[in-house]
């Protein structure tokens, strides 16, 4: 519920001689709205009615320009608003006329948790305790109010992710504004309507009677806290210059910032947090991972985001990128197993090897790949697996099936197609293993990927493993990328979104709710109620290549921005493999 008593107490404090409407809705607007008034906040009336707003969308009900910049308005003009009857909402004006008031408003609640977490690392949870915060109804929204000397004008964007969408387009999903000088926020006691999405707000703890006024050092940390999670930036704003072969795959973020005396903040899953040797008070500089691919810095400062060669040219040579290819960093790639995380994965799987179940949902025209696809399997190093193949289609592939090795079980659903989902399924309720895996029929999978995605679920006692990072390669341009995802509306969990071919999965969590009857079903699984908990990922792109040709399930967008050109040697990662998919280059242009 919102703070009450305390607004109360002030609002019969004012003006005595205003009459309030004894209704409980309208004389509890009032009440906020003297109160607040009295604190020194500007409020104005919200309308419910988009069609009464200025442009169509919600806002004053009536020119309020006055109250925005130049005077907070009367107890009788209040009492005007709020005590005459209809369904008026309430919102404060921040900005220099309420006292240099600002908001930091964050979307979801999981968007609140990273949030919080950034701004603990750097000893923000006691100034977090002192903010007056007001939480939405849905998703958790939270809005954060605090007093400072120099507070934003309008609206800025501090995080946001791009939604996928048609080629050529661009959609944002912004995650964390800053509210400043012209703007204005729905506060609680406002009827659901007045919100941006039908939301009711209310206070958690503290109202805006009782705004502290922060440091300018405190207002830096929390928006360079919301700023850690941002998942795009304008390509125009990403130096990605061409380096040496493999200098990105390579070479650590450690290597190239630790000699210029950045500091890593903290390690935030796969990812970390910066200072560069400038910064001398808390807060942060620079993020690798959270929003982005681990192969790209975000500079908070300057919004502009780097790859590892690009930084390397830009801080050492200026942006000397000739300059800058001569000189060759050692690699610092250790092996995955000799990794800390590698050697409790593999101490895991040492203690137990429970039944994995690798399904294959097929297809006829997938007669070329599918030999590949099950050498993959039968060349995995965790030898407690099964493969369960269902084909549908005009061609039965049964003639592909190895008939020396038992493990491959396979079943031919007939000449009718089914989605994705609906075999995906079928194929779970014939497998027989403890576990579940994905191994698509048209990709590549290192012989470790089993080993290790097992590993990390059982060492994290985890319900699902994912990767995140992964490699795409285009047999008939020979073109290579690096694709990472944000799923940012879930990034308590799923900071990245798993390629649907890589998941690994314990039984119990597809029973609990199987795919949906799709062809494009990753995501509605991933996401479905109750699995906001227990996963890892394995940032590992070694792990597996996707194939990209004409044939494919999906239309991948190479021009997005969660893609990346990659410019390693593909034959480094898939060995003599590369061979099998080279020959394919003619039919699949």
């Amino acid at each position: 519920m919102y703070c009450r008593g305390s607004v109360s107490e002030r609002a019969h404090a004012v003006e005595k001689n205003v009459v309030v409407d004894k209704s409980l809705n309208h004389a509890r607007l009032f009440e906020l709205a003297l109160a607040y008034a009295k604190a020194g906040i500007s409020i104005i009336p919200i309308s419910p009615n988009e069609a009464t707003a200025p442009q169509g969308s919600k806002g004053p009900p009536f020119d309020c320009r006055e109250y925005l910049q130049r005077r907070i308005a009367t107890p009788e003009e209040l009492h005007k608003w709020f005590s005459g009857g209809g369904q008026l909402g309430l919102a404060a004006v921040l900005g220099p006329i309420s006292g240099g008031l600002e908001c930091l408003d964050l979307v979801h609640a999981d968007v609140v948790k990273l949030f919080r977490q950034l701004a603990d690392f750097q000893g923000g949870s006691g100034l977090l305790e002192k903010l007056p915060a007001a939480e939405a109804s849905i998703d958790g929204r939270t809005r954060l109010y605090y007093r400072c000397p120099n507070p934003a004008s309008g609206d800025g964007r501090l995080a946001q992710f791009e939604i996928p969408s048609e080629p050529g387009v661009i959609r944002l999903q912004v995650l964390a504004y800053v509210r400043g000088e012209g703007s204005w926020t729905v506060l609680p006691g406002s009827p659901a309507a007045c919100g941006d999405v039908n939301e009711v707000y209310a206070w958690v703890g503290r109202d805006l009677t009782d705004v502290p006024t922060i440091a300018e050092d405190e207002r830096q940390l929390l928006l360079e806290s919301a700023s850690c999670l941002n998942a795009w930036v304008d390509p125009g704003a990403i130096l990605a210059p061409a380096g040496p072969d493999g200098f990105d795959s390579s070479v650590t973020w450690e290597k190239i910032l630790g000699p210029l005396r950045w500091r890593k903040v903290k390690d935030f899953g796969e990812a970390a947090v910066w200072h560069s040797p400038e910064r001398t008070k808390p807060g942060y500089c620079a993020v690798t991972g959270i929003g982005f691919n681990r192969n790209l810095l975000y500079e908070i400062r300057t919004g502009r985001a780097y790859t590892k060669f690009g930084a390397f040219a830009a801080f050492y040579f200026g942006g000397d990128f000739e300059k800058a290819r001569f000189v060759r960093l050692p690699p610092a790639q250790a092996s995955r197993w000799e990794t800390s995380k590698g050697r409790r994965y593999l101490n895991a799987i040492g203690k137990t090897q429970p039944l994995v179940s690798c399904i294959m949902p097929t297809t006829g025209n997938r007669r070329r790949f599918l030999p590949q696809a099950i050498r993959c399997f039968q060349g995995q190093t965790y030898a407690n697996s099964e493969l369960v193949i269902v084909c549908d289609g005009e061609d039965d592939l049964s003639d592909l099936i190895p008939r020396d090795d038992k493990r491959v079980r396979y079943f031919y659903l007939g000449r009718d197609r089914h989605t994705v989902g609906s075999k995906r399924n079928s194929a779970c309720e014939r497998a027989k293993g403890e576990l579940i895996a994905h191994f698509d029929d048209d990709d590549w999978s290192h012989a470790d990927r089993l080993s290790f995605q097992v590993g990390a679920l059982l060492a994290e006692g985890a319900e699902f493993c994912g990767l995140p990072l992964i490699l795409f390669y285009a047999i008939a341009s020979g073109e290579v990328w690096l694709s990472q995802t944000p799923a940012l509306l879930h990034p308590s969990l799923w900071h990245n979104s798993p390629a649907g071919a890589s998941f690994l999965y314990r039984r119990e969590f597809w029973s609990r709710a199987p795919f949906p009857d799709a062809q494009l079903c990753d995501t509605a699984f991933i996401w479905a109620a109750g699995r906001q908990d227990r996963a890892v990922m394995v940032s590992d792109y070694r792990l597996y290549v996707a194939m990209i040709h004409r044939g494919n399930t999906v239309d991948y967008r190479t021009d997005s921005s969660y893609w990346s050109p990659w410019r390693g040697d593909i034959r480094e990662i898939v060995g003599d493999d590369l061979d099998f998919y080279l020959s394919l280059r003619q039919g699949c242009k």
